[in-house]
């Protein structure tokens, strides 16, 4: 009985509220209950309720918007590790060691750019989107000698002039990725509820990559009176993909201006990659002298997975009597190449995903 007054108060609150949040809605012809129920009525005369086109859409226009997104994303690939520590170098023994560590590239965030270009097709509110993606990343690592010789490689072997057991002085790896990629998607967004709007599309996708993976060791040659040698193992590969793409994007309005959002999609792109390994070695003292122990190209091709999903919020404003729409939206965004990494391997080192992670701001204009 205490509790009575408590929900009262509540259930008007909650009831005056969605009261002016359709009030608001109504205005701009948006979410009101009358767009709300669209009806069609086949042969058989019964009325059936169709999911009516949501927005954002404005009064009056060419039904055509731009948007444009800043990217501050985190790229990472499985399978680069290129030098670890805790496993002795000398045949001579077997002293304890410090706890070992695999070494990799230091990751780092970086600034991209998507852009795109819809048009409103006039048929069942169905529209036509484009866009195009850049983004590229350089992370690089470099490890000295330890006092104790446990420093190994993980990227060279015997094959390629490197002497089993000579210890390390320097290791040294860097990793350039390039993506260019484009998206064409035909879809449409509806009402499935009186403040949530859902956008499902389909559509095809095409992407290149570009990548290099250098990795420099400096190493004390026993067979050659410990004189100073590098070896250096140069890979460039260059992976093109294209294929089908689906997804569904959300938004829930908790005012007429501001949402929640969410999108996922998924990818399945045939891709073919060419892959150039070179190994290549030469003495500290006498540089001009160079031995390429290993050049070769690989050829693969392989269907590749792509998974997305991005969360965040957005805010919307309409104006000049909603002849225009200007809208922003802030959230993080993730995705997965499965088995994206081709670089030629040696040992235990395997293929791996591709990761990309980051922040995302975006912008569309509605005319």
């Amino acid at each position: 009985m205490k509790l009575k007054p408590f929900t009262t108060i509540l259930s008007a609150l909650l009831f005056t509220s969605t009261s002016l949040l359709c009030a608001s809605a109504a205005d701009k012809g948006d979410l009101d209950d009358s767009s709300m129920f669209a009806y069609q009525t086949p042969a058989d005369g019964k009325q059936r309720v169709i999911m009516p086109a949501a927005g954002p859409r404005v009064q009056e226009g060419a039904d055509a918007f731009l948007t444009a997104d800043f990217l501050y994303f985190e790229a990472r690939q499985q399978g680069l590790q290129f030098a670890q520590t805790g496993i002795e170098a000398s045949t001579s023994g077997n002293p304890s060691l410090p706890e070992g560590k695999v070494f990799t590239q230091d990751y780092h965030y970086d600034p991209g750019v998507r852009v795109g270009l819809g048009l409103g097709l006039g048929h069942d509110a169905w529209d036509l989107f484009v866009q195009y993606t850049w983004f590229q990343q350089n992370p690089s690592k470099i490890v000295h000698t330890h006092t104790d010789n446990s420093l190994n490689t993980l990227q060279a072997t015997s094959n390629m002039g490197f002497s089993t057991g000579s210890p390390l002085t320097y290791a040294s790896s860097s990793w350039k990725y390039r993506l260019n990629m484009a998206d064409l998607e035909l879809g449409r967004d509806s009402y499935f509820s009186k403040y949530l709007a859902l956008r499902y599309f389909f559509g095809v996708r095409a992407a290149w990559q570009n990548q290099h993976f250098n990795t420099h060791y400096k190493w004390l040659d026993t067979s050659n009176a410990n004189a100073e040698t590098n070896t250096k193992i140069d890979q460039a590969m260059k992976i093109f993909a294209v294929g089908l793409r689906a997804g569904l994007n959300g938004s829930w309005f908790f005012t007429p201006n501001w949402s929640i959002f969410g999108n996922v999609s998924a990818s399945t792109l045939a891709a073919r990659a060419k892959t150039t390994p070179k190994d290549t070695q030469f003495t500290t003292a006498d540089s001009s002298t160079v031995t390429t122990n290993e050049y070769l190209e690989q050829k693969v091709s392989f269907i590749e997975p792509v998974l997305e999903m991005m969360i965040g919020f957005g805010w919307d404003l309409w104006f000049e009597d909603d002849g225009y729409h200007f809208g922003l939206k802030a959230g993080w965004e993730e995705s997965i190449w499965i088995s994206n990494n081709k670089f030629v391997t040696i040992g235990s080192q395997n293929h791996g995903d591709l990761a990309m992670q980051g922040f995302v701001l975006k912008a569309r204009f509605d005319f």
